[in-house]
């Protein structure tokens, strides 16, 4: 019997225990733990083709970068495998034994397989890896890694692409959950990738094609689609307090105007709310914020 998704779920009720204890006794818990090998073994399982391990390993990887300190995600000072006595550093068994990137940062080998693991079906494997990304912006060891910006870019590339373009609604309304935790620092905010969540949020909110969604009926539909335009509201309030002030520009802005007022409208407020002009909605929503007068100041320009 294949043991490796029973491993990685192991290791992901471990996780989870360690991050209770985390929570409750302060930051000292986690240096009881060195999570590097797990980490390296559960990346090899995000690139297996059966579905079974490939998304244990998803849901194990975004539990345990919740726990990871920023030492676990450095790169290594040794040779590959070896930790600093020189000796091998034991995997947890059932997972694969890592070879040839030891000297990699493990924060971009992160990146680049969730980036890769969102667009491979089945779904399931598509969500867990959502999912992930979204814990990764919350770890507070991917915040302070020196190569956050450029995992970063691949992560909000590959996420954009799902949250607009998946022909699952599950897998959409994940890619979108998990870019409602981008962080809020100017520095993950640079008018090309604030004008690309823009553009995600325009594109995204009709969901797929109805041919696309499969065995979704109508019902299932209408629920479905609620729930993505939820989040959806969340990343654009998100896009509103952090984007700098020239964005939205070029195709952002043509993608806003394309959207149309009346569909903007829709998303912020729900299809029964009314919404007559920008001035009432301002008055029924979002009144303190930054959403509603900057989006109506980009359309009627």
């Amino acid at each position: 019997a294949d043991t490796r998704p029973a491993a990685a779920n192991a290791l992901a009720s471990m996780a989870a225990a360690v991050a209770a204890r985390l929570f409750r006794d302060g930051p000292q818990e986690a240096s009881r733990f060195n999570w590097h090998s797990s980490v390296d073994g559960l990346l090899m399982l995000c690139t297996e083709k059966p579905e079974k391990p490939r998304s244990s390993a998803f849901r194990t990887v975004g539990l345990l970068v919740e726990v990871l300190r920023s030492e676990d995600v450095a790169p290594r000072a040794v040779g590959d495998g070896e930790a600093a006595s020189g000796q091998p550093v034991p995997v947890p068994p059932g997972l694969p034994v890592p070879h040839g990137e030891g000297d990699r940062p493990t924060v971009l080998r992160l990146a680049q397989a969730l980036s890769e693991g969102i667009h491979a079906p089945p779904a399931k494997c598509q969500w867990n890896a959502c999912r992930a990304i979204g814990q990764v912006y919350r770890s507070k060891a991917f915040l302070v890694s020196p190569h956050r910006l450029d995992a970063h870019r691949d992560l909000l590339i590959a996420l954009c692409s799902e949250a607009s373009s998946a022909a699952n609604f599950k897998v959409r309304i994940q890619a979108v959950q998990a870019l409602a935790q981008l962080p809020q620092e100017a520095e993950f905010w640079p008018q090309g990738d604030a004008d690309r969540v823009l553009s995600t949020v325009c594109a995204s909110m009709g969901g797929p094609p109805g041919e696309a969604a499969g065995s979704v009926d109508e019902r299932q539909r209408a629920a479905y689609l609620k729930a993505l335009r939820t989040e959806l509201r969340r990343v654009a309030e998100l896009w509103a307090a952090c984007a700098p002030p020239e964005s939205p520009g070029g195709e952002a802005l043509g993608a806003a105007r394309a959207a149309g007022a009346q569909a903007l409208r829709e998303l912020l407020l729900g299809l029964e709310a009314p919404a007559d002009a920008w001035g009432e909605v301002h008055m029924a929503a979002d009144a303190d914020g930054a959403l509603l007068p900057r989006l109506a100041g980009l359309l009627a320009a």
